[in-house]
């Protein structure tokens, strides 16, 4: 890939999980399934998913693949989330509207306090 050559000198923090060493040293089959699998993790963020897979000997090919299959799960279980808000009575709708305005309105005012300090 060419975008990687440009990260190869770029060693972050995160490369020196075993997990993604493994990644960043495997190609083609391997990659492929360490990929797959990290996508089906929730608490791995996909950014370093992204650029340990650039900085490695994956093809293009192999990423978009298992990526798509990854990401296929966590799509299906949002997708349903949202169906079931769009059902649900306007009671339960405004509630959640609610919910999320407090937590936008606790969101902003610790960002604030904190940039204050």
């Amino acid at each position: 890939m060419v975008i990687s050559k440009g990260f190869q000198t770029f060693k972050p923090k995160f490369m020196k999980n075993r997990w993604v060493m493994l990644l960043h040293k495997s190609q083609g089959y391997h990659a492929f399934w360490m990929i797959l699998m990290l996508r089906l993790l929730p608490f791995i963020p996909s950014g370093v998913i992204n650029l340990t897979a650039a900085l490695s000997k994956t093809g293009m090919l192999l990423f978009f693949l298992a990526t798509s299959i990854g990401k296929l799960p966590a799509l299906l279980v949002e997708a349903y989330s949202v169906s079931q808000v769009l059902k649900a009575s306007g009671d339960v709708r405004i509630v959640l509207v609610l919910l999320i305005l407090v937590i936008a309105i606790v969101y902003y005012f610790n960002r604030n306090k904190k940039k204050g300090m």
